[in-house]
């Protein structure tokens, strides 16, 4: 079991950046992962310092699972960036169930306009391997897409997917990646899509700044008076960007 308290300590004392890299680090070495056969985890801790502390207290949270991490990293963000992006933790079970209830097959796109650090993305990964048996870089090439409007969880999801492929004895380049450091909501999207899935930004109106009202309410049908909340757009967002027999699970 994550102990969430210690987590919480480490992020109000360390600095964010290394206390993920320790993290990643705890787990790679915990799985006798050899990192360096990744290009991409190989230039991640290119300056690495390991700090034996930091790592002591990594290996305290006991993370096991490729999942764990993810939940781990997840909530390695600062107070200021929850509050004000509706980031919440997704639970396993539900991405799980979600997952089965839309049962993609083997040449859809899934999309996850809000991916945070990846739960959605390697919870279909994860599906695709084991009900489809399809390989985790076809997968990630083929199948999965991602945006999110902060940079270090797109940094995060990549480190994510890569670690499982790595766990299945597959090495993934960045040009495998269809994951994007945007603002799903006020982007062109050239694409559709037969699944959009994902946890959307819960932001009431009480905590958006004027400035993202106005521009929401001149976009978004769904934002344009009354007790609005963020998550009403990407509600929006989704039907626009599925294919006419898509599936929305949010």
């Amino acid at each position: 079991m994550i102990k969430k308290s210690l987590l919480n300590e480490l992020i109000k004392t360390q600095d964010l950046y290394n206390l993920e890299q320790h993290l990643v680090y705890y787990y790679l070495i915990n799985k006798n992962l050899n990192y360096p056969d990744s290009p991409i985890l190989k230039k991640y801790f290119e300056n690495f310092d390991e700090d034996i502390k930091l790592y002591i207290d990594s290996s305290i949270l006991s993370i096991d699972s490729i999942k764990e991490l993810e939940s781990c990293l997840e909530l390695i963000i600062p107070v200021t960036d929850r509050k004000f992006n509706g980031a919440f933790f997704t639970p396993d079970f539900i991405i799980d169930f979600i997952i089965k209830e839309i049962s993609p097959i083997q040449s859809d796109k899934n999309l996850d306009p809000s991916c945070g650090s990846g739960a959605f993305l390697v919870g279909l990964t994860d599906y695709y391997k084991r009900t489809l048996n399809k390989s985790v870089k076809k997968t990630i090439k083929e199948n999965i897409y991602g945006s999110d409007i902060l940079d270090y969880n797109i940094r995060r999801a990549k480190l994510i997917l890569t670690i499982y492929a790595l766990q299945n004895n597959e090495i993934l380049d960045e040009s495998d990646f269809n994951l994007y450091q945007k603002d799903s909501l006020n982007s062109n999207w050239e694409l559709q899509f037969d699944n959009i899935v994902g946890n959307p930004p819960y932001v009431k109106f009480q905590d958006l700044t004027d400035d993202t009202r106005i521009n929401l309410a001149k976009h978004w049908t769904t934002i344009e008076g009354g007790t609005l909340n963020l998550y009403f757009a990407f509600f929006e967002l989704g039907f626009k960007l599925l294919k006419p027999e898509g599936t929305l699970y949010y």
